[in-house]
């Protein structure tokens, strides 16, 4: 049985479980306990020996089961029931008096919760906090996914119960053994280690953007804490925080009021982020330890199996007593270490609440941080732990709040700050004003509304959207990294502002503010270019065309070198490439060849190819040896896509004939050879390169719609830069662009003065990344001079 078949029970009726296969440890006996109902587990074979209309005895306290008991067997657990309410009643006398050890240590007690019957419990036990409300029942319980408002009841109805209390809301835990009953359920093979929890979330973030912000409407004006479960890396918190930074802009734009302290958490339950805690418990406000989940995934033994749960659970208190003595061992003196926060006040004790594997602080000075093992540690107090502590609270920027608690009045909570929109609250993040925070917040929108309209569906637009995603995704990720170092500089000017910091700590804090804005500038810089207009036919093929230009016979064998260039460029990156025509010159080379090369970015690599290349050197043909000069013009266009040009059959003027040259009876008897006239630009494009007229006609049209949509790219940059002196990738033919200078061994691309002795490794392809790069470099730079201006 799973919680939502018990759910499925009517509450009234049912007063108790038993359990043939599961443990006390499994999720059905937690909302057991959770509902008050009596629960035994791991009882073999009960449902066999159990006849209709038997009387049973459910002891949950001390996991038995009496089936058809006797009169005294009846009396005595009466007895015993008689007791349990009188110890109860005293328990409730004792319940206000503080909970301190006899060594001074106190401890704090916290409620775990999932339904609103369970609130009044917080006040009868007195409580410290509901540590954990489990957020998932109220799912299982709804015969429909709950509504935005109908979450937000429940959450303000939790938070009203307990007023003067925090509150811990875990986001929904659902998968596995959870299963929503209006949710198709997943066929998975393990379903623990499946689809559950965060990832259900951040899978289908309409979902948790609902929970979240009916959770923030709901505690407007107090304190609240989330907690995400079964996080398996840093970055699925860093994308859920990021989920709830959108929904405070959300709330702020429509004039919410927004809660008075927020922070976030997660629970430790898997065992990869016990390797990840350094990274973690720099970005979090808190931890939680989920022992059971954690133990399970550490020791590969499933909690609900009676034949290897128990050998764990003796091996755990092995390693909680080793782990005991290496305590003492280590600590001054002999004496066992002391369990603290990081407020230096006393451990409240939870699930695993003095782990010692959180090599890290799970706690944040000045604010308490209630749930399933609430922070505690073990540290020794000595001077260079504490520096440690110091340095690792700067790079976190600081303490959460004043050391009492609670916000000064209409102070803003720097948890909140943190998670709140940039531009309203982080303004010693601006450090570079170039970049200004709407432009970034829009491509943070952008691509949020992207990422919803996927997980949604998006009929018709799945294809465009995700190439637009791909695109946006190191975008995004550059901004979080940029702003999230703005925020670091911010941290570390607030700790060397702090009067009460030694000289040591300042020099430390001092030398990492250095490293850090020089970091930022290089994020400025590296964000400025993929912030830079996109040319939108970057990603596409092109047609090549390669033309003998002054120069005779060298000419034409300068252009086939020119091409052999391209053409082993093309390999070495992987591209393929097709010859569409050809027209070879007397001595060999090309007249003329042109070639289509698809792949992917390969018209961003090859658009400043486009012009007059020059080459000085001693021909074949000279018998003097003198030196000669010849050229040859490259034309790289965009291959259009059928969408980027329309082509009406009213514009082409189509004539054949019969094909010129050698090829025999074929191609002198068959009008295999085409030529089309686009009427409206007198674009001609002849082909006779096949013996079949389709394939030629195939051919011409592919290279007229190039050229075509090449003239249309000429005439809008001339529009718009009529004044530009550089035509960097204009297609500009008459302009000589680069010499290629044999006797010397030398390249040098005229536009930005680039020089290069490599002739040879230019010539064979491997270096001509060097001259594209730099290109791209100087075309990158003038775009951003033409920004500023």
């Amino acid at each position: 049985m799973g919680p939502a078949a018990l759910l499925d029970y009517e509450r009234a009726r049912l007063r108790g479980l038993v359990l043939e296969d599961v443990g006390a440890s499994s999720h059905v006996a937690i909302i057991a306990r959770a509902l008050g109902i009596p629960c035994v587990g791991e009882v073999a074979n009960v449902t066999t020996l159990v006849e209709p209309g038997d009387a049973i005895i459910v002891d949950g306290a001390s996991g038995e089961v009496q089936l058809r008991p006797q009169g005294d067997v009846e009396s005595a657990y009466a007895e015993k029931a008689r007791l349990r309410a009188r110890r109860q009643e005293r328990y409730r006398r004792l319940v206000n008096l503080p909970a301190v050890t006899r060594d001074g240590v106190v401890i704090g007690l916290h409620m775990n919760a999932g339904l609103l019957i369970d609130l009044p419990h917080v006040t009868e036990m007195n409580a410290d906090s509901i540590g954990l409300f489990r957020t998932e029942l109220q799912f299982m319980l709804a015969p429909t996914f709950p509504r935005t408002s109908q979450q937000y009841e429940l959450y303000r109805a939790v938070l009203d119960a307990v007023p003067d209390r925090p509150v811990t809301f875990r986001t929904l835990d659902i998968g596995g053994d959870k299963v929503l009953p209006y949710m198709s359920k997943l066929d998975e093979e393990n379903p623990a280690l499946g689809w559950r929890a965060i990832r259900i979330g951040l899978d289908r973030p309409g979902l948790l953007r609902s929970q979240l912000r009916a959770m923030l409407r709901a505690a407007e004006g107090r304190d609240i804490r989330i907690m995400f479960p079964m996080v398996a890396t840093v970055a699925e918190f860093v994308a859920s925080r990021d989920i709830v930074r959108r929904e405070i802009a959300h709330l702020t734009r429509h004039g919410y009021t927004l809660p008075r302290g927020l922070s976030l958490g997660v629970m430790i339950e898997v065992p990869s982020l016990l390797w990840q805690l350094d990274e973690l418990m720099a970005e979090v406000d808190f931890v939680s330890v989920g022992s059971n989940d954690l133990m399970q995934y550490l020791y590969a033994a499933d909690r609900d199996n009676k034949r290897v749960s128990e050998p764990v659970r003796s091996a755990v208190a092995a390693d909680a007593a080793h782990v005991e003595v290496d305590r003492r061992r280590r600590a001054p003196g002999g004496a066992a270490a002391d369990l603290v926060r990081r407020d230096r006040r006393a451990a409240a004790r939870g699930d695993d609440a003095g782990g010692a594997r959180l090599s890290r602080p799970v706690d944040v000075a000045g604010l308490d941080r209630p749930g399933e093992g609430d922070g505690a540690r073990h540290e020794r107090r000595r001077g260079d732990r504490a520096r440690e502590r110091t340095a690792r609270r700067a790079r976190r920027g600081g303490d959460a709040a004043p050391a009492s608690g609670r916000l000064r009045a209409g102070a803003r909570p720097a948890a909140l700050a943190r998670l709140a929109p940039r531009s309203a609250f982080c303004a010693a993040c601006d450090v570079d004003p170039m970049i200004p925070d709407d432009k970034l917040d829009l491509i943070l929108r952008r691509h949020a509304e992207i990422t919803q309209r996927l997980a949604d569906g998006a009929a018709g637009d799945f294809a465009p959207l995700s190439r637009e995603l791909a695109e946006l995704d190191p975008v995004v990720e550059a901004i979080r990294a940029y702003r999230a170092k703005g925020e670091e500089i911010a941290g570390l000017e607030a700790m060397l502002a702090e009067p009460a910091l030694d000289a040591e700590m300042k020099a430390m804090a001092a030398e990492e503010r250095a490293a850090a804005e020089t970091a930022l500038a290089d994020m400025a810089q590296a964000l400025r270019l993929a912030l830079l207009p996109k040319d939108a036919d970057d990603d596409k093929g092109v047609i090549l065309e390669v033309r003998a230009g002054t120069g005779g016979d060298e000419a034409a064998l300068f252009a086939g070198d020119l091409f052999r260039m391209y053409q082993r460029y093309a390999a070495l990156k992987g591209w393929r490439l097709e010859i569409v025509s050809t027209s070879e010159g007397a001595l060999g080379g090309y007249k003329e060849i042109v070639a289509e090369i698809d792949g992917r970015g390969v018209f961003a690599r090859l658009k400043f190819e486009s012009g007059a290349h020059r080459v000085q050197r001693v021909p074949d043909t000279e018998a003097q040896g003198r030196i000669h000069t010849s050229a040859a013009t490259v034309a790289v266009l965009p291959a259009a896509a059928e969408v980027d040009v329309d082509i009406p059959d009213s514009e082409l003027r189509i004539e054949t004939m019969r094909a010129g040259g050698a090829g025999g009876q074929h191609v002198n008897k068959t009008e295999s050879a085409i030529r089309i006239t686009h009427l409206p630009t007198g674009v001609v494009v002849m082909m006779q390169e096949e013996r079949s007229q389709h394939r030629n006609r195939q051919k011409a049209m592919t290279l007229l719609a190039a050229r075509i949509h090449d003239l249309e790219r000429q005439r809008l940059d001339s529009a718009r830069a009529a004044d530009r002196k550089a035509q960097v990738g204009s297609g500009d033919r008459s302009e000589r662009i680069r010499t290629y200078n044999f006797p010397q061994g030398r390249v040098t691309d005229h536009r930005i003065g680039l020089t290069l002795y490599k002739l040879p490794q230019v010539m064979e392809g491997e270096a001509l990344d060097e001259i594209v790069d730099a290109l791209t470099t100087a075309r990158q730079a003038e775009l951003l001079a033409e920004g500023e201006a």
